[in-house]
C-alpha cells in the first residue's frame, strides 16, 4: 500500500508516549502504528472500506 501523503499532527505528550509504547510492543514504527490505528477506527466507523484482507478488529486477541 503506497504512502505518499504526509499528515502532520500535534498531540498531547501522553498520547505520543502511549503510541510509542504500543508501536514498540507490536514491533512497528510509530508511523505504521498510527496508520493501523487510524485505518481500524475508520473501518469500524464505516468511513473506510476494508482493503483486501485487512479487516478492522475490536481489540487485540
Amino acid at each position: 500500500m503506497d504512502r505518499d501523503d504526509v499528515l502532520n499532527v500535534r498531540v498531547p505528550s501522553d498520547l505520543k508516549e502511549a503510541l510509542k509504547k504500543a508501536a514498540e510492543a507490536d514491533e512497528r514504527s510509530v508511523s505504521t502504528m498510527t496508520v493501523r490505528i487510524l485505518r481500524e477506527w475508520l473501518q469500524q466507523q464505516g468511513f473506510l472500506e476494508p482493503v483486501d484482507g485487512m479487516v478492522a478488529r475490536k481489540g487485540k486477541k
